[in-house]
C-alpha cells in the first residue's frame, strides 16, 4: 500500500508543505527576535516599549505553539495512515446491515470525530493557555463545551443532507453529475450567506442593535451619505470569548449587516469607528463579497471535476488502504490531500485578499476625506490585539490575508496625500 505512487506523491507534497511552512514560521520568529529591543520607527509615537515587548512575546508564543501543534497534527495523520485505520474503519462499516448511504455517513462521522479528538488538546491549550496567558481568552469551560455541541449539531443538520444529495446525484444523474452537484452546492452556499447572519451566528453570540446616541447617529449619517443600504448596525458580544477587537460585514439583501465587536466600541473613538465602517462599506462598494463568492464557485466546480476524474482511479483507493472503492473513501482522501496538494496557491489567495483590503482602505480614506480616522483605528487595534509589527516579508507574503501593519500604514498615508474628494 505505502509504496504505491499516489501515496508517495501525497507524502512528498505533505512533507514539502510541512517543511516550507515551518521554515516560514522560524524565519518570522527570527525577524521578530532581531527587532525585539526597539519599537519600529513607524509606530514609535503610538506604541511604548512595554506594549511592544508584549506583542513580541505573544508573536513568539504563537509561533512556538504552531510549531508544536503542526508537528503533532502531522505525526497523528501519518500514524493514522501507516496503521491503516481508515481502511480498517471502512471494512467495519461495510459489514453493517444498513443502506450504503448510511454506511458512508457512519464512516465519515467516525473519521470526523476521531480527528476532532486528536485536535482537542490543541484547541484547549490555545484557548485556555496561550490566549488566556496574554489576556485575550475569556471563554468559560461551559461556553467552550456548548460551542462544540452547537457546532456538531449544525455540521450534522447541514452536512448530512448535502452529502446525501451528492450521493444521489452521483448515482442517478449520469456522467455530468458534477455539473448538477455544482448547481446544487451553489444554491446551498448562496442560501447560507443569507441564513448565517440571521440564524446561525446568533446561536454563538448575542447581537444587539447599536443603541441610539452620538455614535449611531454618526454611523447612520455616514451610511446615508455613502448610499449604503443597511437598516441597523449590530454589536456582538465578542468579549464573551476574547479580548480581541474586530468588525465585519456579512450577508446579502435583507440579511446584510455591519457587526462591531463590543470590545471595538469601548476602545475606539466615534470617528475611528466610522473609519472602520467606511472600510467595511468599501468591501461592499467594490463587490468583494460577490467576487469572493464567485471565486468559491469556481473552486467548487474544479473540485467536483477532480472528484469525477478520481472516482475511476482504482489504484488511488488501495494506496490509502481501502480494499473497495467508495465515495466516502474518496472524500476522506481528498480531505487530507487537498491542502498539501494545493498549498502553493496560498500566496495567490492571500494576495487577492490583501488587494481587497487595500481597495477598501482607499475607499475609506476618500469617504472620510482623511486617512486619520482609519489610521487611528488600525493603530489601536494593532496595539490592543498585540499584532506583530515586524513580520518577515516572505511570511506575510505567503500567509497574511491583510497587509502587514507598516505596509498598510504606508498605503494609507499615500492615499491621504492623493485625496481627490471624490468617493467612487
Amino acid at each position: 500500500m505505502m509504496s504505491s505512487l499516489p501515496f508517495q506523491v501525497f507524502i512528498v507534497m505533505f512533507s514539502v508543505q510541512f517543511l516550507w511552512e515551518r521554515t516560514l514560521t522560524l524565519l518570522n520568529m527570527g525577524t521578530v527576535k532581531r527587532n525585539a529591543e526597539k519599537v519600529p520607527e513607524a509606530f514609535s509615537s503610538v506604541v511604548d516599549l512595554e506594549n511592544y515587548g508584549k506583542s513580541v512575546r505573544y508573536t513568539l508564543a504563537k509561533g512556538e505553539f504552531s510549531l508544536v501543534a503542526s508537528a503533532w497534527s502531522a505525526l497523528f495523520l501519518i500514524g493514522v495512515l501507516v496503521l491503516g485505520l481508515p481502511g480498517f474503519c471502512d471494512g467495519w462499516v461495510r459489514g453493517l446491515a444498513i443502506p450504503a448511504y448510511g454506511r458512508s455517513l457512519v464512516f465519515i462521522g467516525i473519521m470526523v470525530f476521531f480527528f476532532f479528538l486528536a485536535g482537542l488538546p490543541v484547541s484547549l491549550y490555545s484557548e485556555f493557555g496561550l490566549e488566556r496567558n496574554f489576556g485575550f481568552g475569556k471563554t468559560t469551560a461551559r461556553t467552550f463545551l456548548l460551542d462544540m455541541v452547537k457546532s456538531a449539531v449544525i455540521l450534522a443538520v447541514l452536512g448530512i443532507p448535502v452529502l446525501l444529495a451528492l450521493f444521489f446525484f452521483i448515482d442517478s444523474t449520469g456522467p455530468y453529475w458534477w455539473v448538477i452537484s455544482f448547481l446544487f452546492l451553489a444554491i446551498v452556499e448562496l442560501g447560507l450567506n443569507f441564513v448565517y447572519p440571521l440564524f446561525i451566528a446568533p446561536l454563538f453570540n448575542r447581537f444587539t442593535k447599536l443603541p441610539d446616541g452620538e455614535l449611531k447617529s454618526a454611523i447612520m449619517d455616514l451610511t446615508g451619505r455613502l448610499d449604503f443600504p443597511v437598516r441597523d448596525v449590530y454589536v456582538m458580544d465578542g468579549s464573551k470569548r476574547s479580548g480581541h477587537s474586530n468588525a465585519y460585514f456579512s450577508g446579502f439583501g435583507k440579511s446584510r449587516r455591519i457587526v462591531l465587536f463590543d470590545t471595538l466600541i469601548t476602545s475606539l473613538s466615534s470617528e475611528a469607528i466610522c473609519g472602520v465602517i467606511c472600510h467595511e462599506i468599501g468591501h461592499w462598494k467594490k463587490h468583494h463579497l460577490e467576487k469572493g463568492f464567485a471565486l468559491s464557485l469556481v473552486i467548487s466546480l474544479a473540485g467536483l471535476k477532480i472528484v469525477d476524474f478520481l472516482m475511476g482511479q482504482d489504484s488511488l483507493y488501495a494506496s490509502f488502504g481501502f480494499q473497495v472503492k467508495s465515495l466516502h473513501a474518496l472524500l476522506f482522501i481528498l480531505a487530507i490531500a487537498a491542502e498539501p496538494c494545493s498549498f502553493f496557491l496560498t500566496p495567490l489567495f492571500s494576495g487577492l485578499s490583501r488587494k481587497h483590503e487595500y481597495e477598501a482602505d482607499r475607499y475609506a480614506v476618500k469617504a472620510m476625506e482623511s486617512e486619520k480616522p482609519l489610521v487611528e483605528a488600525l493603530e489601536r487595534l494593532d496595539i490592543g490585539n498585540l499584532t506583530n509589527l515586524t513580520p518577515h516579508p516572505l511570511f506575510s507574503f505567503y500567509a497574511y490575508s491583510h497587509p502587514a501593519p507598516s505596509e498598510r500604514r504606508k498605503a494609507l498615508d499615500e492615499a491621504g496625500r492623493g485625496l481627490t474628494g471624490i468617493v467612487e
